[in-house]
């Protein structure tokens, strides 16, 4: 199981994706991610991380992303659903 200090999903272009960590300190969405997914469908979440990225935390298409509030983002790729941070890297 993923531990809050092992909970970077994805980091780029100055922007960290971090998974959602519950109480316990586990992420079922990283486990669902790594244990279940395909290479492909993988690819499809990075790709939406980019894509936030490169809009510089900007939402431009709500099915696919949308704002949880407190920085907390779902991430839709068809037919799954991710709870992601986002925040600023540190230089």
């Amino acid at each position: 199981m993923v531990k809050r200090d092992e909970c970077l999903a994805y980091e780029h272009k100055g922007w960290r994706f971090e998974w959602y960590v519950n109480e316990g300190g586990n992420s079922p969405a990283a486990d669902y991610y790594s244990e279940k997914l395909s290479k492909e469908e993988r690819y499809e979440l990075v790709a939406l991380f980019e894509f936030l990225a490169e809009c510089n935390g900007q939402l431009r298409n709500k099915e696919k992303i949308s704002p949880e509030g407190d920085k907390l983002f779902a991430f839709k790729p068809k037919p799954h659903r991710f709870m992601a941070f986002l925040s600023e890297a540190e230089p």
